[in-house]
């Protein structure tokens, strides 16, 4: 499947990931077609093959961090619309979470905002407590 996705033979990628999702599982065979076609710059295909991922399958860690990925990839081109729009369309709240999350970190991107910096206030506790 990922060879096919690689190829750009989506619609072949997608019924080679559903027989072996029926067979072992499917989020990580998904997740990685989602990263290898984000990585080539066809976002539409990734799309689809995240649109073809079951409710099951999340929360799982490689599915946030591929629909992540994927909006970041798109908001980074310009299309922060589009990314935004895409992200808030999706039904299942781990998957608009990260990809709500994708869609900011391609805007830090954009705007070459390199971290996000916490400060915590001094204390006497410091060193102390293990929390602060």
């Amino acid at each position: 499947a990922r060879i096919q996705a690689a190829a750009d033979d989506v619609t072949g990628a997608l019924e080679a990931a559903d027989q072996v999702a029926q067979e072992r599982g499917g989020p990580a065979t998904y997740a990685n077609m989602i990263t290898i076609l984000t990585m080539k710059g066809d976002l539409v295909g990734a799309q689809r093959v995240a649109a073809a991922m079951k409710d099951k399958w999340f929360p799982w860690d490689g599915t946030g961090k591929a629909l992540r990925d994927l909006t970041a990839a798109q908001a980074k081109t310009g299309d922060v619309s589009g990314a935004s729009g895409w992200a808030r369309q999706q039904q299942n709240s781990f998957a608009k979470v990260y990809a709500i999350l994708g869609v900011a970190e391609g805007l830090m991107e954009i705007k070459k905002i390199e971290e996000i910096i916490t400060r915590r206030p001094d204390t006497t506790l410091r060193g102390k407590c293990s929390v602060i």
